[in-house]
C-alpha cells in the first residue's frame, strides 16, 4: 500500500507522544511519491475508511485533527 509508511512511521511513534505535526513535504518523504493535487482538499485528509491514505493513519490508531491546506501540514493526535 502507498501510504503504509505513513501509518509505520505513526505506529513507532514514543508512546508519551500523543500528537504530531506533519508537512505535506515530510509525508511525500515518508511515503516515496508526491501527494496527488487533491491534498489541498480539507475532504482528503477526513478520518474516512474510504480513503487509502486514511486507512494508513486509522490503522496506526491516530486520527486527524487539524488540517492548514495555505501552510500545508496536518495534526495527527492519537485516537483514544
Amino acid at each position: 500500500m502507498k501510504f503504509e509508511p505513513l501509518g509505520d512511521f505513526l505506529k513507532k511513534a514514543p508512546y508519551h507522544i500523543t500528537e504530531i505535526t506533519l508537512s505535506f513535504d515530510q509525508i511525500e518523504l515518508l511515503i516515496g511519491v508526491k501527494l496527488p493535487d487533491s491534498e489541498d482538499d480539507r475532504a482528503y485528509w477526513a478520518n474516512d475508511r474510504t480513503h487509502s491514505i486514511a486507512k494508513a493513519w486509522l490503522s496506526a490508531g491516530w486520527k486527524t485533527v487539524s488540517v492548514e491546506l495555505n501552510q500545508k501540514y496536518v495534526v495527527f493526535e492519537k485516537d483514544k
